[in-house]
C-alpha cells in the first residue's frame, strides 16, 4: 500500500516536469542496454538498487510516446518479446544529477532491442526508423537530445563476416543518425562489449575501441560482472556501467581546467568534494567544438608519447576495467589536441591511448597532466599537440621492439611526420619504457646501448639532431633485473636527454602500474624536466634541509576546526629571496607558507616550523647561502609507515635525490613525528601547534642546528 501511494505521489510531483525542457538521452543497442540485470530463467527478481531508484527529475518516453515517471525496467514496453530487468539507464540518469543537481529534467528514451545485429540498425530498417521516430517525438515534447548511449555488438561476434564488417557499419549508422536527427555533433557514448555470443569478440571489440569519430567516446565493459549465462551483465554491473557512461558523458562537457573531479574525489584533496554547477549547456559543447576545430590548423607544439604501459596509461585500472575518474589536472583543455589513430587532430581527453594501445583497456597516463602543466607554466605557448605512440600489453614491449625498421619504430616515425606536416614543431619526446627488459639478464645488460641507438636513430630520421627527450627511470619491474635497467636509464649521458625518476610513485595493486595520482605527479615532473631543457635554470640552493614527519611538521598553524587556514603569516615566516622550496613536481621555487601545500594532500596545510627555521638560520649565519627546504611530511602517519621500502620512505629518498641534482648539500633533516608532549601551545583540537608555537619551534630547531652542526 505504501509503495502504491508513493507511486501516486511521485506521479503528481512529476507531472509538471513533462512540460518542462528536458535533457534527452537515447538508449539504444541490444539486451545489455535494454537490461537483463536480475533476470534468471525468464523471471526478473524485482530488485531495484538505490542508484536506480525513481527520481522526480527523471522521466521515460513510453512506447505510446508520452512522458511518464521513469522506473525500472526502463525497456518494459519496448523490448517486449523478453523479460527485461535492470539496465544502465537509471543509474546513468541519477549519476548525471549527482554531478549537477541543477541540470533540470532528464528524459530517457528507451530504444534497445535484445538479440539484434548492427545490420538490423541500418537506415530504413524498423529499428532505425523507430529510433528516429522516438527521438523526434521526445524533442518535440520540449527539450534537446544531449547524447545517445549505445551498447550493441554481441550478436555480431557469431559470424566472421559480420565481425569484419562491424566497424564500417557502425560508423555509417552513427553518421546516418546524426544526419537524420540534424545533429552533426551529437555526442555518442558507445560500450565495448564484455561478452560474446560467438568466437569473434575481439574483432568486434577492436572495431569499437578503434572507432575514431568526433564526439564519439567508448567505455569498456570488459571486467564487469556477468550473470550465470556469461552473456548479460548483473544488476550491480549495470549500475556500475551507468556510472561509467555518466562519467564519460560528463567529460564531453567543457569545464574549467581546475574544476573538481566529478562526484568522486579530488586527487589533491583526497576526499569527496561537491562538484561545481555545470557552467555550460549543450550549445556550449557545440561552440567549444567550433572553437577547437581551427586549432588543428594552427602551429602546434608537438610532444611524442612513447614507451609501454605506464606511458600509455593504466591509472584507475582494476581487473581490466577503468574506473572512469579523470582528475582536474588531466581535464580537457581547448589548447590541447591529440593525434588520433587515423592521423587527424582531435580534442585531447583521457584515455589518450585508447585507439593506439588497443589490445588492452587503457586508463589515465601522464600526457594530459604534462600538457596542462606545460600550459600553466607558459600560457603563451599556444596549442599543444600530443602524439600517443606507447604500446603496453600482457608482456609489454621491449626496447628491442623499438629498433629502426620495427613496426613500433616505423609507426612512431610515421605519426611524428604526420603531426609535423599538419603544422607545428616537435618539441620533445616523453619516453617511459623498460619494465619488460628486466626479465632477461641479457636484455638488461644490453639496455643502455639499445636505448642510445634508438634515441640517435629517431633523431636522425626525424631530422632533429637536438630533439629533447625526457625519459623516465622505471618504478617497477616485470623481472628481477630492475636495477640494471634503472642504472642504464639514470646513467645515460646524451645531450638534451633528461631523466626523471618514477621510483617512489604510488603503484596499483598489481605492483607494476602507476596509480592515477602517480600518473598526475609524473606528468608534472615531466613538465618540469621539459622546462629545464628550454628555460634557463632557476637559482639552486646551497644548503638543503629536509622537513619530514607528520602534521605538526607539515604545519597546521592557523588551521581552524572547519579545516580552513586563516591565511596569517607572521613576520618570522615571511618570504626571503634566499629561501627556496622543492615543489611536488620537483622544481625549486621561492618558498612561501604553507610550505607543504602541494605535499600534504589529504588535509589543509597551514604554518609550520620550516620558514621560521630558515629565516632564523640565515639571520645568524649568511654563509649558508641560499637555503632549500624539501617538504616531505604527511599528517597522521605512524613511524611504521616510514620504514625502508614504504611509500613515504621512497618518496623521501626520491625528493632528496632530486634536491641535490644541480648542486647543493644536505645540511640536515628536521623531524617531528610521534606527537609527544612538547609543552608548546596547542590549537583547540589539542593536537596541533598554533601559528605562534610553530614560529617558536622553528627558532628552537635553528638553535639546535647552529649549536650542533658547524657550517
Amino acid at each position: 500500500m505504501f509503495a502504491f501511494l508513493s507511486l501516486i505521489l511521485l506521479a503528481h510531483a512529476i507531472s509538471p516536469a513533462s512540460s518542462q525542457e528536458k535533457n534527452i538521452y537515447l538508449l539504444a543497442g541490444q539486451s545489455n542496454m535494454s537490461g537483463r540485470g536480475g533476470v534468471t530463467n525468464g523471471t526478473w527478481d524485482g530488485f531495484v538498487p538505490p542508484e536506480c531508484g525513481p527520481n522526480p527529475s527523471v522521466l521515460r518516453l513510453a512506447a505510446n510516446l508520452t512522458w511518464v515517471p521513469a522506473a525500472e525496467p526502463l525497456h518494459k514496453d519496448i523490448d517486449v518479446n523478453v523479460t527485461t530487468g535492470v539496465g544502465p539507464g537509471m543509474s546513468f540518469a541519477n549519476a548525471l544529477l549527482d554531478y549537477d543537481p541543477g541540470l533540470g529534467v532528464v528524459g530517457l528514451v528507451p530504444c534497445a532491442i535484445g538479440g539484434t545485429k548492427i545490420s538490423q540498425w541500418v537506415r530504413g530498417s524498423f529499428l532505425y526508423d523507430q529510433l528516429v521516430r522516438r527521438a523526434d517525438a521526445a524533442a518535440r515534447g520540449g527539450g534537446k537530445i544531449q547524447a545517445m548511449l549505445w551498447y550493441q555488438g554481441e550478436s555480431d561476434t557469431v559470424d566472421e563476416e559480420d565481425a569484419e564488417s562491424y566497424k564500417g557499419r557502425l560508423e555509417k549508422f552513427f553518421e546516418d543518425l546524426r544526419s537524420d536527427l540534424q545533429s552533426p555533433s551529437l555526442p555518442i557514448i558507445q560500450v565495448a562489449i564484455a561478452s560474446p555470443q560467438g568466437p569473434f569478440i575481439e574483432k568486434v571489440r577492436e572495431a569499437q575501441l578503434r572507432l575514431d569519430l568526433a564526439n564519439v567516446k567508448c567505455v569498456d565493459a570488459k571486467g564487469l560482472e556477468l550473470g550465470p549465462d556469461h552473456l548479460h551483465l548483473t544488476t550491480s554491473a549495470e549500475v556500475q556501467l551507468g556510472k561509467m557512461l555518466a562519467g564519460s558523458f560528463h567529460q564531453t562537457r567543457p569545464r574549467p581546467l581546475k574544476n573538481n573531479a566529478p562526484s568522486s574525489y579530488s586527487l589533491r584533496g583526497g576526499k569527496r568534494k561537491e562538484r561545481t554547477k555545470a557552467m555550460f549547456t549543450f550549445l556550449s559543447l557545440i561552440l567549444l567544438a567550433q572553437a577547437i576545430s581551427p586549432a588543428s590548423s594552427h602551429g602546434k607544439n608537438i610532444f611524442l608519447l612513447a614507451g609501454q604501459s605506464n606511458m600509455s596509461g593504466r591509472g584507475g585500472m582494476t581487473n581490466g576495467t577503468w574506473d572512469g575518474v579523470v582528475p582536474p589536472e588531466c581535464g580537457p583543455n581547448p589548447s590541447i589536441l591529440r593525434l588520433a589513430a587515423n592521423l587527424t587532430w582531435v580534442p585531447a581527453a583521457e584515455p589518450l591511448h585508447r585507439d593506439i594501445d588497443v589490445n588492452v583497456t587503457v586508463g589515465v597516463g601522464p600526457g594530459m597532466s604534462f600538457a596542462n602543466s606545460v600550459l600553466a607554466n607558459d600560457s603563451s605557448l599556444g596549442v599543444v599537440g600530443l602524439v600517443p605512440c606507447a604500446v603496453g600489453g600482457t608482456r609489454g614491449t621491449k626496447i628491442s621492439q623499438w629498433v629502426r625498421g620495427s613496426f613500433l619504430y616505423d609507426q612512431l616515425v610515421r605519426r611524428a611526420g604526420a603531426a609535423a606536416r599538419g603544422g607545428g614543431k616537435i618539441q620533445a619526446m616523453l619516453w617511459y619504457q623498460g619494465e619488460s627488459d628486466t626479465v632477461d639478464e641479457e636484455d638488461a645488460e644490453s639496455y643502455k646501448g639499445r636505448l642510445e641507438k634508438f634515441f640517435e636513430d629517431l633523431r636522425s630520421d626525424l631530422q632533429s639532431p637536438s630533439l629533447s627527450i625526457i625519459q623516465v627511470a622505471i618504478a617497477s619491474a616485470q623481472g628481477s633485473f630492475i636495477e640494471k635497467v634503472r642504472e642504464a636509464q639514470l646513467r645515460l649521458d646524451l645531450a638534451n636527454v633528461k631523466c626523471v625518476d618514477a621510483k617512489g610513485l604510488e603503484l596499483e595493486p598489481d605492483h607494476l602500474h602507476l596509480t592515477t595520482l602517480a600518473e598526475v605527479q609524473l606528468g608534472e615532473m615531466l613538465a618540469v624536466a621539459h622546462a629545464q631543457l628550454v628555460i634557463p635554470a632557476s637559482p639552486h640552493p646551497n644548503s638543503i634541509f629536509l622537513l619530514a614527519g607528520q602534521s605538526n611538521m607539515s604545519g597546521r598553524g592557523g588551521v581552524t576546526m572547519n579545516n580552513t587556514w586563516d591565511g596569517f603569516v607572521p613576520p618570522e615566516c615571511r618570504p626571503n629571496r634566499n629561501i627556496l622550496r622543492l615543489t611536488a613536481a620537483l622544481a625549486w621555487v621561492p618558498a612561501t607558507e604553507p610550505l607543504h601545500k602541494d605535499l600534504n594532500a589529504y588535509a589543509t596545510a597551514g604554518v609550520g616550523p620550516g620558514m621560521s627555521f630558515a629565516n632564523s638560520v640565515l639571520a645568524r649565519d649568511s654563509r649558508l647561502g641560499v637555503v632549500g627546504l624539501v617538504p616531505c611530511a604527511v599528517g597522521g602517519t605512524a613511524i611504521g609507515q616510514w620504514v625502508r621500502g614504504s611509500f613515504l620512505y621512497g618518496q623521501l629518498v626520491r625528493r632528496v635525490s632530486a634536491a641535490v641534482q644541480g648542486g647543493g648539500k644536505i645540511k640536515g633533516m628536521l623531524w617531528y613525528q610521534g606527537e609527544s608532549d612538547t609543552g608548546l601551545q596547542l590549537e583547540p583540537d589539542y593536537v596541533h601547534l598554533t601559528t605562534q608555537a610553530e614560529v617558536q619551534l622553528g627558532k628552537m630547531l635553528a638553535d639546535s642546528f647552529l649549536h650542533t652542526e658547524p657550517v
